[in-house]
């Protein structure tokens, strides 16, 4: 069996090296927003792998439109376990495996079309979030 010369062995080990620390660089959990009403969430990670797409928490902050600063938390689900697969939820409809956390009783307050909200969600294999009005349909934002 033939050796590898030592530069292309250094490039491979450096190669793999480097391949280790993406999931400390990348968001490998993403939401998206899905025009609906009410609005649902799409979870997805940036490999198509299922375990990319468990969720510890999808939480729901809003404010009215220009004053984020007083953004509130609205709604937020939390899996019954460590992180379950979330592929899509609708905003206040709880998915099976997970428990509504606020509010602690009742249903998730109504969104209202003059004010900007915030989705995000989190799991053991990053965070993501996203902003959106809600006006019947659901209309994406962009980063501030």
């Amino acid at each position: 069996m033939q050796r590898l010369p030592l530069g292309v062995r250094s490039v491979v080990v450096l190669g793999l090296f480097g391949l280790s620390l993406l999931p400390s660089c990348v968001p490998w959990l993403r939401v998206n927003v899905v025009a609906a009403d009410p609005p649902a969430f799409r979870v997805c990670g940036t490999l198509t792998s299922m375990w990319q797409r468990k969720v510890a928490h999808l939480s729901v902050y809003g404010a009215p439109a220009g004053e984020a600063a007083s953004e509130q938390l609205l709604w937020q689900i939390r899996a019954r376990e460590d992180s379950r697969p979330l592929p899509e939820v609708r905003y206040g409809e709880v998915p099976a495996g997970f428990v509504q956390v606020v509010p602690e009783a009742g249903a998730a307050p109504a969104l209202r079309s003059d004010w900007t909200y915030t989705v995000s969600v989190g799991g053991a294999s990053g965070s993501g979030h996203e902003r959106f009005r809600h006006t019947g349909a659901v209309v994406t934002l962009d980063e501030p």
